[in-house]
């Protein structure tokens, strides 16, 4: 069965949770029990939309632009990730941070490539892009 940890948590967090994920993974590994995370990229939702003029439209092409994978990612694309985790077909995966971002991670630094100023991306928190309360 799948649990969640740290959902929302704010980027800083997420070495942490990977961490905490792989420590997970080391201790109950001899009980068979998987422990994985996932790291999800930019998701088209209202809440990523939220403050952008232009909202859906505009975050599509914005992102399309900075990740290899030419689109923003969906919900549905978090929602398969972890119906493969929760399925037998990864027995043999355990102790991993398994991004779902379409290769932002992998080939971009986010704020630089999008020609944000250091300050703008510090006003933001991981991937659900909520702007930190000062």
């Amino acid at each position: 069965m799948p649990i969640f940890i740290g959902h929302g948590a704010p980027a800083p967090t997420s070495r942490r949770r990977i961490d905490l994920t792989r420590s997970a993974a080391g201790e109950f590994g001899k009980d068979r029990i998987r422990v994985n995370c996932i790291c999800p990229g930019v998701i088209n939702t209202p809440l990523a939309q939220q403050g952008v003029p232009g909202g859906r439209k505009a975050v599509d092409q914005l992102f399309k632009n900075a990740q290899p994978f030419p689109r923003t990612g969906l919900p549905d694309d978090i929602a398969a990730m972890a119906l493969f985790l929760a399925s037998e077909d990864s027995e043999w995966v355990t102790g991993q941070a398994l991004f779902v971002d379409g290769g932002l991670i992998a080939v971009n630094n986010l704020f630089s490539q999008l020609g944000a100023a250091p300050e703008t991306a510090a006003s933001f928190s991981g991937p659900s892009f909520e702007r930190r309360q000062a």
